[in-house]
């Protein structure tokens, strides 16, 4: 499989699991689906910065609330990291 269908793969599963309220599945798979995006993209990308975000709600519908303000921040610091204009 390459890397492009495992990433929406990965995606899909992460959100069916979400849809159907599988919390816990649903945060294993944003877990996998954010080690892979880093993997292909690299640390600094906006699409693993999205996959923290919803791993972060994830965790505040799990009352996890002390992780998932942590994770939001270090959310917040990677988008600054990518938007941060070029000198």
């Amino acid at each position: 499989m390459g890397k492009t269908n495992e990433k929406q793969s990965l995606r899909d599963r992460a959100q069916d699991s979400l849809k159907r309220g599988e919390l816990a599945d649903a945060e294993v798979l944003y877990r996998q689906l954010i080690s892979h995006l880093e993997y292909v993209f690299g640390l600094h990308h906006v699409e693993v910065a999205l996959a923290m975000h919803q791993l972060a709600n994830i965790l505040d519908q799990l009352e996890r609330i002390d992780e998932a303000v942590e994770l939001r921040e270090k959310t917040s610091l990677l988008l600054l990291e990518i938007h941060k204009p070029e000198r």
